[in-house]
């Protein structure tokens, strides 16, 4: 007669002290809209990581979803050129608050400084204190420029395509 046994190994126990993993959040994120030109239409988020995720929607040469990255050295001059105190301050005067388009969890302030419909909008979202913060900054010249420094250290003109 032969005789088969089988055999599993025990059940595992959970570790213990195991350490827990965060998935990287996002700290910034610039979206410029449409414009009545062909202005490309994109999103770029960069995450506390440098993890960089690319949107594209409109007049760019990738449509959908890319990934890419930046060093946390860059991540930290992306920071710090969209000076933070001061961004953060503009929000806290009254002359620029309105209700908040993008959701519950955002404190936003809108510049308008164009009353032309056909102008695209660079709209920048910084994470701080659990809260994001958006801010449209195509009136602040520094803000317009750390936005342009998002585009280069992202290197979305492989994404955005040429341009004619």
């Amino acid at each position: 007669m032969l005789a088969l046994a089988a055999c599993a190994a025990p059940p595992q126990a959970p570790l213990r002290n195991a350490a827990v993993i965060k998935p990287p959040t996002m700290v910034l994120r610039v979206q410029r809209t449409e414009c009545g030109f062909k202005c490309p239409e994109y999103t770029v988020e960069i995450a506390s990581d440098g993890s960089v995720t690319w949107t594209g929607e409109a007049h760019v040469a990738t449509v959908g979803v890319a990934h890419g990255n930046v060093s946390v050295h860059d991540l930290d001059r992306l920071i710090a050129a969209f000076e933070v105190d001061r961004f953060f301050a503009i929000e806290k005067s009254p002359k620029w608050r309105v209700e908040c388009p993008y959701g519950a969890g955002h404190k936003c302030v809108t510049v308008i400084c164009s009353s032309l419909t056909d102008e695209p909008a660079t709209r920048v979202t910084l994470a701080r204190a659990g809260a994001l913060h958006t801010l449209e900054v195509d009136c602040d010249p520094a803000f317009t420029r750390a936005a342009k420094l998002v585009d280069e250290l992202a290197r979305t003109s492989a994404w955005i395509g040429p341009r004619s």
